[in-house]
């Protein structure tokens, strides 16, 4: 026990000091802008703003769905945890709301809906930012806010279906599990319980064709919440699953030459704490 507090802790310390280093680069690379690429960036910041408040209020109507193609994504919050737990889906949501800024055009901001989030989860969301988040928040489940069942795809690595494509007609849900905490088919069975469809990022299928990269990559892939978003967007963006993947996981991707070399397991798709902002 007394080890694994100790690596508990070392992991949190590597954390603050990534995240440290991350916040200081942010502010060099502001101090060093000149005054043109600030302007430019602010005019940026105001265009986005725009673009995140006007599909959140599109949104705000769940009965629009069906008229409004979007990428639509759920994140099912109604799972036990920690303090700390909760802490770290806390941030890796916060990396979300950091895609969603980046979306290089409104067509291609997901709608994304906060479920079950109340109690310790709800306090850790805000004591991480979370109200200035533009995402969707609700007390209830996500099967009681979605009550069209037909229209929910819980995304789950235990599912027998691969997803083949993303529908904007359906909301993809993705299980509020904190990474580090490897339940086997706790989200399948908690679908199959209240007789939603499920599906599966098709990850084993594209490491496997990339070779002793992509088995490096296999060999943990327990991802964090915002790894999984980033995958969903990118797929909607360019319909593809080998370009989506290899864009999300460049690391992974096949190179002949090097072969023996490099590649690795993906040190930020775990742990969520570094992300776009």
């Amino acid at each position: 026990m007394a080890k694994i507090e100790a690596k508990k802790a070392l992991m949190a310390s590597a954390r603050r000091e990534r995240m440290r280093r991350h916040r200081r680069k942010k502010e060099l690379q502001a101090q060093n802008m000149t005054r043109a690429e600030r302007e430019a960036r602010q005019e940026r910041e105001a265009r986005v703003a725009a673009w995140l408040e006007s599909i959140y209020e599109e949104d705000a109507d769940l009965s629009a769905h069906a008229v409004s193609p979007r990428l639509r994504i759920a994140i099912d919050l109604a799972y036990d945890a920690s303090s700390s737990l909760y802490s770290s889906l806390a941030r890796q949501l916060g990396c979300v709301y950091g895609l969603m800024r980046r979306a290089g055009e409104p067509g291609l901001v997901p709608s994304v809906h906060l479920t079950a989030a109340k109690g310790d989860v709800l306090e850790a969301l805000e004591a991480n930012g979370g109200r200035a988040w533009r995402m969707h928040r609700h007390d209830a489940s996500v099967f009681e806010v979605f009550a069209d069942k037909d229209a929910l795809i819980y995304l789950s690595p235990d599912s027998p279906n691969v997803l083949e494509r993303v529908d904007p007609t359906k909301v993809y849900v993705i299980g509020g599990l904190v990474d580090r905490v490897v339940l086997k088919n706790k989200s399948l069975s908690r679908a199959s319980l209240h007789g939603v469809a499920t599906a599966r990022l098709p990850l084993k299928e594209f490491f496997g064709r990339q070779g002793r990269r992509g088995d490096k990559y296999m060999s943990d892939m327990a991802l964090a919440v915002d790894r999984v978003v980033e995958i969903l967007m990118k797929q909607y963006e360019v319909n593809n699953w080998d370009q989506a993947l290899a864009a999300v996981f460049p690391g992974a991707v096949r190179k002949d030459d090097e072969e023996e070399g490099g590649g690795g397991k993906d040190s930020e798709g775990s742990g969520g704490e570094k992300c776009p902002q």
